[in-house]
């Protein structure tokens, strides 16, 4: 398992945007085309390129071609040992690679006004919340533990609709139709990134991509 970052402010994914097009898929460029904001299209952009090498690699360069389940969620053909999952918010994009179903979030600390989100959160969530020293970081906590959790099942945000599922947060665990699944958060550079998966390595930690890493990745050597 692994989880990479790349860092907008640290390395030259702007720059590089034109370049990274040119590697993608006809599909993945008319994606990060399509976000209205330059910034979207880059992290778009960046992130597809991060999957493509990652898949790559996996599958030591053999041709491969992408499935999606019932709800959309992607795969690679005929590969189930291969499981990714990708996001991006703030100065960040992260991918996460495993060898059985894995969701990965990242959110941006921003002053936001968090009652706002009330309607999507459970009561045990919204005292957890409130009771926190920090209030703000126990929301994108919460939040981004939910959307990994969401991504990990492929069933999107729907799930958090039926009954089934308990999230432990003390104890980093999600009770889910009989299955135990895991999760981790990481506080990050004014970032908050969570992953979900059924076993989490104990010394796992996110791996920020280095400049000559990037170009390492960029040119696919």
């Amino acid at each position: 398992m692994l989880i990479q970052i790349a860092d907008m402010r640290s390395l030259p994914l702007r720059e590089d945007y034109d370049l990274i097009l040119s590697h993608l898929t006809e599909a993945a460029r008319k994606k990060a085309q399509g976000f209205v904001h330059a910034e979207d299209r880059i992290r778009s952009a960046a992130g597809a390129l991060m999957c493509i090498r990652g898949i790559g690699a996996a599958m030591g360069g053999a041709p491969c071609r992408m499935a999606y389940g019932a709800y959309g969620k992607p795969g690679v053909e005929g590969h189930p040992e291969i499981q990714f999952s990708l996001s991006h918010g703030g100065s960040m994009v992260v991918f996460a690679q495993a060898s059985a179903p894995v969701g990965v979030d990242v959110e941006e600390i921003r002053d936001i006004d968090v009652s706002v989100f009330h309607r999507f959160l459970s009561g045990s969530e919204k005292s957890l919340i409130a009771s926190g020293a920090d209030p703000l970081l126990a929301f994108y906590t919460v939040w981004t533990v939910r959307e990994a959790f969401a991504k990990e099942t492929g069933r999107g945000l729907s799930l958090f609709e039926e009954e089934g599922y308990r999230i432990d947060y003390d104890e980093e665990r999600i009770f889910f139709h009989g299955k135990v699944l895991m999760f981790r958060t990481f506080h990050m550079d004014g970032h908050v990134i969570s992953l979900c998966a059924e076993a989490i390595p104990a010394g796992l930690h996110p791996h920020k991509i280095t400049a000559a890493e990037w170009q390492r990745l960029l040119s696919g050597r």
